[in-house]
């Protein structure tokens, strides 16, 4: 029930300050409720905070004070009035585990992760491949730019990289880009990217939007010419899903149809007539009650012998007397 717009603040927080570096509360508030994504992402580090956030996004943190008897209190310096009182758990800092997030984003959007080593604070991290079809594989990375100049900076390092193939370049936002950069970027093949777009958090951690299923597209149009042979147009990851979901509504509609088959040949033996069958309908009228098309059904079909057996059962008076017993 989580979306994108949820995990914002979080991204924002990325390319907010020189480290991904903060106290357990303001991880939390900037998770919200996507916290349970976030928190898997975190490691614990040696040093105690010494700010702490005020909870006014407008105002400057609080300073933490730490008094001889071990109290810690957090104070707004313009205003002494203004005191928090803090367990020591409060000023632990976590950082941002990059190899923990790696696996998380590759995991969510398909990616071949990379095995390179990292070492924080990485701005630039190779974050695996992504393989439209079977040897063909494009590098994706992720910047983590620290205010407009630095993400110039990284992305004219990848433009002197000279990749004759291109790259997906990751960035937490779209906030500081510029056009001309992006358009650079462009022309030499590497496409930019906003993490906060293509990722939304799902039940059990990052999962990918219907963006990025786009921004692949975009990317493939813009390098396959790199690749004439071996690049074709990329086939929808969706397909075996939407596949399995026509199967199981045609299933219904045959279900739909034996009950409605069980009650006629009932309703007829009871007026003495003799139980009469229903007749079984056409595969034509099949795929309007189930709200496919009629080529659906031969391939469901194909790909599910139940449905044949079904259909096989629905033009038998016994079985369909016997349905649901």
């Amino acid at each position: 029930m989580s979306s994108r717009a949820e995990l914002a603040p979080f991204w924002r927080l990325l390319e907010s300050r020189p480290r991904a570096v903060a106290v357990l509360r303001e991880w939390q508030d900037c998770g919200d409720a996507c916290f349970r994504v976030v928190e898997p992402l975190l490691q614990p580090r040696h040093e105690a905070a010494r700010t702490f956030p005020c909870g006014d996004p407008l105002g400057n943190p609080l300073t933490i004070v730490r008094h001889p008897d071990g109290q810690i209190v957090a104070v707004d310096e313009e205003d002494p009035s203004r005191r928090l009182e803090l367990a020591r758990a409060d000023v632990v800092l976590y950082e941002l585990h990059l190899a923990a997030l790696r696996g998380a984003l590759c995991s969510a959007l398909g990616l071949t992760i990379a095995r390179t080593p990292l070492t924080p604070p990485a701005r630039d991290v190779l974050l695996g491949s992504w393989e439209p079809q079977r040897a063909v594989r494009l590098p994706v990375r992720c910047l983590f730019p620290y205010g407009e100049h630095q993400l110039e900076e990284l992305v004219h390092r990848r433009l002197a990289a000279d990749n004759q193939t291109g790259a997906m370049l990751f960035t937490p936002t779209r906030r500081l880009w510029r056009e001309p950069l992006y358009e650079a970027a462009r022309r030499q093949k590497l496409l930019l990217v906003p993490l906060c777009e293509v990722l939304a958090a799902g039940d059990e951690g990052f999962c990918a939007t219907a963006s990025w299923h786009e921004y692949r597209q975009a990317f493939l149009q813009m390098v396959k010419a790199a690749f004439p042979a071996s690049c074709p147009k990329e086939r929808p990851r969706r397909k075996r899903a939407e596949r399995a979901a026509k199967i199981e509504r045609i299933r219904q509609a045959l279900v739909d149809h034996f009950r409605s088959a069980r009650d006629h040949a009932f309703a007829t033996a009871q007026r003495g007539d003799g139980a009469a069958l229903l007749p079984r309908p056409s595969k034509t009228i099949l795929a309007r009650m189930a709200g496919v098309q009629p080529h659906d059904i031969t391939r469901c079909f194909h790909d599910d012998p139940q449905l044949v057996r079904l259909y096989a059962m629905a033009d038998n008076l016994e079985d369909v007397m016997r349905f649901g017993r």
